[in-house]
């Protein structure tokens, strides 16, 4: 798979015979990645931006907390913010988010291999569980 598959193409392909995940060129500002608090204020402008995203805690026994896809992230941040489930982890070491620009018919793929990599904590049945599993490289 090149690196422009998940660009342009079709949404069919099957991707299980992919060996190397690919490389979703994870967000992060110069300092790092951004905190959950601030990524609304400290990060650039994600509305109307769509993508896939992980959520994660740091702290002493770290933890992936939540994998997502949003047709707006900047929406989606805000809704989280309000979300017990996940918030709950931020006074376990501080909640941590990055995200990728995956095109809507990719979203399903690349959100259901992370599930099934990462486990995290508050699951995740947003997606199609028929969708072919797309691999990327995990953040970090």
């Amino acid at each position: 798979m090149g690196l422009f598959s998940l660009f342009g193409g079709n949404a069919d392909e099957d991707f299980s015979a992919v060996r190397k995940p690919f490389d979703p060129e994870w967000q992060a500002s110069a300092r790092g990645y951004y905190r959950m608090l601030t990524v609304g204020s400290d990060g650039p402008d994600l509305k109307n931006i769509g993508g896939v995203y992980v959520v994660w805690h740091r702290g002493e026994q770290p933890a992936w907390v939540y994998v997502g896809q949003s047709a707006s992230l900047a929406d989606t941040f805000e809704e989280l913010l309000k979300n017990d489930q996940v918030m709950q982890f931020h006074k376990r070491g501080g909640l941590y988010v990055t995200w990728s620009q995956i095109l809507d018919q990719y979203r399903d793929g690349v959100t259901r291999y992370l599930v099934e990599t990462l486990q995290p904590v508050s699951g995740n049945d947003s997606y199609r569980k028929n969708a072919n599993s797309i691999p990327v490289m995990i953040p970090g």
